[in-house]
C-alpha cells in the first residue's frame, strides 16, 4: 500500500471502486460525503443528526447507509451518515470501531484495526495532515 494517497483518493481498478477516509478519534461516527456514497449499501433517507464541525459550523445528515467494511463487525459499527456540506474527507470514527470491541494500533506509519484477533482494515499516516489514511473498497461482504 502507498504511503501517498492524496485527500479522497478515487481510483478504478478491476472493477472495484475505492475512496480514502481518514481515521477520526474525534469523530462521533462514520461520515461520507455525498460524492463516494456509492461505496456504501443499503442507504436509506433520513432527518439525521447535527453534526457540529471543528468551525462551529452544523450540519445535518439527508441519508445513511451502511460501510461494508467486515462481516466480523456489528451493523452499528458499519452504520454510516451522509452528510452532503461536508467537503473535506470522509470519516471512519475509531471510537465507534472500538465500542463494538475492536483493537486499534498506531505508530508513526501505519493504523492496524483487528477484532477477536482477525485484521479488519488498516490505514498509512498521511505526512501532510498526520491523519491516518485508510482505503475503503466497494465490494460485496
Amino acid at each position: 500500500m502507498k504511503d501517498t494517497y492524496p485527500d479522497n483518493f478515487y481510483k478504478k481498478s478491476n472493477d472495484i471502486h475505492y475512496c480514502i477516509a481518514k481515521g477520526d478519534t474525534g469523530a462521533s461516527s462514520h461520515y461520507f460525503m455525498t460524492k463516494n456514497k456509492n461505496i456504501l449499501q443499503n442507504i436509506k433517507q433520513i432527518n439525521g443528526p447535527p453534526v457540529l464541525l471543528p468551525n462551529k459550523q452544523i450540519i445535518t445528515s439527508s441519508e445513511q447507509g451502511v460501510l461494508p467494511i467486515s462481516h466480523l463487525l456489528s451493523e452499528k459499527a458499519q452504520k454510516t451518515m451522509i452528510l452532503p456540506d461536508l467537503k473535506s474527507s470522509n470519516l471512519i470514527s475509531i471510537g465507534q470501531l472500538c465500542d463494538d470491541g475492536c483493537d486499534i494500533t498506531l505508530d508513526k506509519n501505519e493504523m492496524i484495526i483487528t477484532k477477536n484477533n482477525q485484521f479488519i482494515m488498516r490505514g498509512q499516516r498521511n505526512p501532510r495532515d498526520g491523519l491516518w489514511d485508510i482505503p475503503i473498497p466497494k465490494s460485496k461482504i
